[in-house]
């Protein structure tokens, strides 16, 4: 078989199309790791309340001894939260967590081929890292917002106070 040069170049450049395009739905397509969700959610959907749960797991970290996110219902707390939010305030945010999860946009943005929260505890703080100090002042923004959604519904809960050293809000009751 005697194929021209030409043909050879052309079924190689149409070859690798075909397969960077089959690459990208394949990273595109990578599912979210779910975890349960419980009834009640009024702005979060279960893929998303995953999504939360993995990025607060990473963020806040609980120590020995410590309430657990899932004790302290950190991202139902989060739930509530958007939900008296501005709706374009949720909308961004629900579009960055998506940016974050989504393995096409990180491999694309940070080389990396899971989602977030299909990678491991150290790949997840990795990305977080860069995105923390991205070049990107879009990223940035994005990291402070869901760093601040989890650490706030974590630590902004009564029974982590004390981890905190803090003995919680003062009473001001007396002027009533």
């Amino acid at each position: 078989m005697n194929i021209k040069r030409r043909r050879f170049l052309t079924l190689g450049l149409a070859s690798s199309a075909v397969l960077a395009v089959g690459a990208s739905v394949g990273l595109g397509l990578r599912g979210t790791t779910m975890v349960p969700v419980p009834e009640g959610l009024t702005i979060l959907n279960p893929r998303q309340f995953s999504i939360f749960h993995a990025l607060a797991q990473c963020i806040v970290e609980p120590g020995e001894g410590m309430p657990s996110i899932d004790e302290l219902e950190t991202v139902s707390t989060i739930d509530h939260m958007l939900s008296e939010a501005h709706p374009e305030d949720v909308t961004q945010v629900l579009q960055a967590l998506m940016l974050l999860e989504n393995a096409l946009a990180g491999f694309l943005l940070e080389g990396r081929y899971r989602t977030f929260s299909g990678s491991s505890l150290e790949a997840q703080r990795q990305v977080l890292e860069q995105w923390r100090t991205s070049g990107l002042t879009v990223k940035r923004q994005a990291f402070q917002a869901l760093h601040g959604l989890c650490v706030t519904s974590y630590w902004g809960h009564p029974k982590a106070y004390a981890f905190a050293g803090y003995s919680g809000p003062p009473d001001f009751s007396f002027y009533g």
